[in-house]
């Protein structure tokens, strides 16, 4: 047999496998390009979909806290300043709605900042509708006792709906410190 620089045969090694490493190196260099474009798209994508599904939550949580000041402003109007011409019964048809409408809320109470000097009276004027009403707090074996006295009170005065809730009618939220100081903050 003749050589023959033609024949593929007699040419150099790596001539003859040229072709195939080429085809190998382009496939892989096309193979990893394609992963990171395929990877910035899906990563921008999961990106859209996140920032759209927190804009969504975002909106929902806007818009139940505008519910609840809503029923702040509107359950201050309808106490206004003399929420002893309140009932038990006004309070409960007034609360009705809401508690029907959102129901997340578990109770709606109105709890009001009494002096020491208007206790008594506040006391007295609470047992027209409740008989046993008297402002309450916890002994430190976790009892539930007359408070002791102190400038301020909060005691729960108004509580819908009153079934399951009967034995914080009286309790003085403000006798724990921790309570206190959220009180006097939002105050």
């Amino acid at each position: 047999m003749q050589y023959n620089p033609n024949n593929p045969l007699n040419a150099p090694l790596w001539q003859r496998y040229l072709p195939s490493l080429l085809s190998i190196v382009i496939g892989i260099v096309l193979s990893v390009v394609a992963y990171y474009f395929v990877k910035q798209w899906e990563e921008q994508g999961i990106r859209t979909n996140f920032k759209k599904a927190a804009e969504d939550r975002t909106f929902a949580v806007q818009r139940a806290l505008q519910h609840r000041v809503e029923l702040l402003q509107t359950m201050e109007a309808f106490l206004g300043s003399q929420p002893s011409m309140v009932d038990n019964e006004q309070f409960a048809a007034f609360t009705k709605p809401y508690l029907k409408r959102y129901p997340e809320i578990q109770a709606i109470e109105w709890i009001p900042l009494v002096s020491e000097a208007d206790r008594t009276s506040f006391e007295e004027r609470a047992r027209k509708f409740y008989p046993e009403y008297g402002i309450s707090e916890l002994d430190n074996k976790g009892n539930v006792v007359t408070a002791g006295q102190r400038s301020e009170y909060f005691p729960f005065y108004y509580i819908q709906p009153m079934e399951g809730n009967e034995s914080a009618m009286g309790f003085d939220i403000g006798a724990e410190p921790s309570r206190l100081e959220v009180l006097q903050r939002s105050r």
